[in-house]
Formats: structure tokens, sequence, C-alpha cells
């Protein structure tokens, strides 16, 4: 709707709905499932998805927005992988021919929560010349060329064959734009980044940040209802999802290379 202020009209810059689902549970890939049924309605170029326990400042979207380049993704967040072991030991691949199997050496099993470019690097802006695109990307904050979901035989097998993994969409959607697309998870350039309600009340947290919001606007993040609760609630904190076993499985038995 249009709001009045005296003489001058204020026109909105995007309309808003807010849809509120129990059907078909597929907790975070629904919203894969939702831009697959939206495809059909109204043509899309890109996606844009947020996380509902974030503070995004006005120029986030439309920073992305600029960006933003076809065949990829851009987010604030996501993690870089050097080969080295895990629990000291390379693994082995077992492939069969002619009805035999063959053990071969074929890499390092990397650790999903090891990553070369930490959360505190991220936050502070550091890296980025290193590191300006990821392995693994996180989709809450990023922008995703929408062609994508032309590749739904792959990308929707979260809804399907893999249902038990439809908590783990993040790694998912990782390996399907890098190992089977071979599409770019770009990193969106510092300073930017979304600000993590569920953090704010953390002093360090509070000073890693303060070059991107201000003390006002901290302080009445600070002064919301639950905001301590966030983080009880996210899905990375669920110990049932295991995200390095779903992250092993798709090094060895797909055969995703996440090394840089």
């Amino acid at each position: 709707n249009k709001q009045t202020y005296g003489k001058a009209k204020i026109m909105p810059m995007m309309n808003i709905t807010i849809l509120h689902s129990d059907k078909d549970n597929l907790s975070c890939f629904a919203r894969f499932s939702y831009v697959d049924e939206l495809r059909n309605l109204v043509p899309l170029d890109s996606v844009i998805f947020l996380d509902d326990d974030q503070y995004w400042i006005p120029t986030f979207i439309s920073t992305m927005l600029k960006e933003h380049k076809p065949k990829g993704m851009t987010t604030w967040y996501g993690k870089s992988f050097k080969a080295m072991t895990r629990y000291g030991k390379l693994f082995e691949r077992i492939t069969s021919w002619y009805g035999k199997l063959f053990k071969r050496g074929g890499g390092v099993i990397a650790n999903y929560w090891v990553s070369s470019v930490p959360y505190d690097a991220i936050i502070q802006g550091q890296k980025y010349d290193e590191f300006p695109t990821f392995k693994y990307a996180g989709p809450g904050g990023s922008i995703i060329d929408a062609h994508l979901w032309t590749f739904r035989h792959q990308l929707l097998r979260l809804r399907w064959d893999l249902l038990k993994w439809s908590k783990i969409d993040d790694i998912w959607l990782s390996y399907v734009m890098d190992a089977l697309l071979g599409w770019e998870l770009r990193r969106l350039q510092p300073p930017l980044v979304p600000i993590d309600i569920g953090r704010i009340e953390l002093s360090r947290y509070r000073n890693q940040v303060k070059h991107v919001i201000s003390t006002n606007t901290t302080m009445q993040l600070m002064k919301l209802e639950n905001n301590g609760n966030i983080r009880g609630v996210a899905t990375f904190m669920d110990s049932t999802v295991d995200k390095q076993g779903v992250f092993e499985e798709l090094q060895t038995t797909y055969r995703w290379d996440v090394h840089n």
C-alpha cells in the first residue's frame, strides 16, 4: 500500500508476503521447494535467501544485487578447506572393476568444522583477497542464480530419496553448485555482513560488528524479546543433525573434492 506523508507519496521498494506452512515439513529445505513452485508462476532471474534471526542494514540487499553474477551464488558466509588428514589418516576409496574390488588412495577427508577462513575473519572482513570464493557457502544471506532450479532432478533430491538430509540443505546446495555444476560460490565483499541477533548480547561480537551497525541499532537489537534463545533453536545446534557425517559421505561416496 502507498503511504502518504503530507503531499509526498512514498512508494514501497518491494511487496513482502509472509507465508507460513506446516505442510510437508522439509525443515530448511522448504525454501528450495518453494522457489521451485514459484518459478512456475513468475519469471525469476535470481533468488535471495535471508534468515529470520539476522538483522540487515538497509543496503544489504541492494549490495548483493550489484555483486551478483550468473552461474553461481554470492553470500557473506562460507568455508574453505586445505588438504589435511583427519584423525591423521588418508581415507581409501573402493572401486569396482569387472566385479573385483580395488582400494585406491583418493584424497583426504576434510572436517566441516575446520575452515581455512574462520568465522571471526569473515565478520571482521579479513582474508578476502586470499578467499574471494568458498567451497561451502551458507544460503542464509545469499543471492543465487535462479537457473539452479532447472537442475531440479539433483537439487531437489532432499525432498525425495535424500529426505534424511533435509536439515542440511546448505551442504547439499554447495555440493550441487560446486561439484556437479562447477559454479562459483562467491564471498560478499567486506565489510558487509548481516547481524546475528542471537550473538548481539556478547560484548566480543558487538565489538566485531561495530563497523557495520550503529550503537543505537545495537541497543535496539539487545532489547528484542527472547533474542538470547534464538541460537538454542538453530539447526546447526541440533545434536541430531550430523553435518560432518554428510560432509564426509559427499567426499567419499559422491567424490566431492572440497580442497582448495
